[in-house]
């Protein structure tokens, strides 16, 4: 058999699946039960590592591994399942040990080989469903991570408290009809990427802030003024937040402040 990339004639299709299998006249039901389901099978490859770099142009949906036999309960399933695709594994071996590997690899869903093709509708669409999770998931995390980051450089650059650093970003996203990540991404593109975390000292949430030492205040002075986000005329009036974090305002004061230098 010709190991191909399909073109989908239908652009409706339910799922566009790549099939990573050896070529034999057992995968037959499955590309039937796959088609007859709404799919369509896009590409078919052996299930080599280095044949993934074939599905960045076959726009697909997800991926039926079958690993070769000779890997036994043992197969290299981490290198499929940070592809970027979600896997359902396709395999005649329910062991206890390939079941954990799997799932400690990431695969999504499971098709017990030979094929009971009314499975395979629903383990498909819910692959794909977990997968879609996972990735929200991953992302949150990721966009918590920037957002912490750039929290970090206004608490050090403005000697501002957590709680004050996080309303700031917030109330600049909100205006700027952004994400809160987009808006934290920005401040650490314009920040020193020096990596410093904040001096001994500086506030943490709850805490009030100390007057900011007139080198960190035009640093962040700097750090603003180079912040471009479409959508946002200006960001808030950073003596606004010196002032208020100077004079040890409260958050809900601090809060009016930032809100005031948007208006103005």
């Amino acid at each position: 058999m010709r190991h191909a990339i399909r073109p989908s004639i239908d652009p409706r299709a339910r799922w566009r699946v790549a099939v990573l299998a050896a070529p034999d006249d057992a995968l037959r039901p499955l590309r039937d039960a796959i088609a007859n389901a709404g799919g369509h099978v896009a590409l078919e490859l052996p299930p080599r590592v280095n044949c993934l770099r074939a599905l960045g142009d076959a726009a697909i949906d997800v991926i039926v591994l079958r690993p070769p036999r000779a890997a036994g309960a043992h197969p290299d399933l981490v290198s499929f399942t940070t592809a970027g695709h979600p896997i359902v594994l396709y395999t005649p071996d329910t062991s206890r040990a390939l079941l954990a590997r799997a799932a400690r690899a990431g695969v999504m869903a499971l098709l017990v080989e030979p094929l009971h093709p009314p499975q395979l509708a629903a383990t498909l669409d819910l692959a794909v469903a977990r997968f879609g999770d996972c990735e929200a998931l991953r992302r949150k995390l990721a966009d918590r991570k920037v957002i912490e980051r750039a929290k970090g450089r206004l608490m050090a650059l403005a000697s501002v408290t957590e709680e004050d650093a996080f309303r700031w970003l917030r109330t600049s996203a909100m205006h700027a009809r952004r994400h809160l990540v987009d808006v934290a991404r920005a401040v650490i593109e314009a920040a020193p990427a020096d990596g410093s975390p904040p001096a001994e000292g500086s506030p943490v949430a709850g805490e009030r802030a100390m007057d900011p030492h007139p080198e960190a205040v035009k640093r962040l002075d700097g750090v603003l003024a180079s912040i471009s986000l479409p959508g946002l005329r200006r960001l808030p009036d950073i003596s606004a937040l010196r002032t208020a974090a100077s004079s040890g305002a409260p958050p809900r004061r601090f809060a009016t402040v930032i809100q005031r230098s948007h208006r103005g």
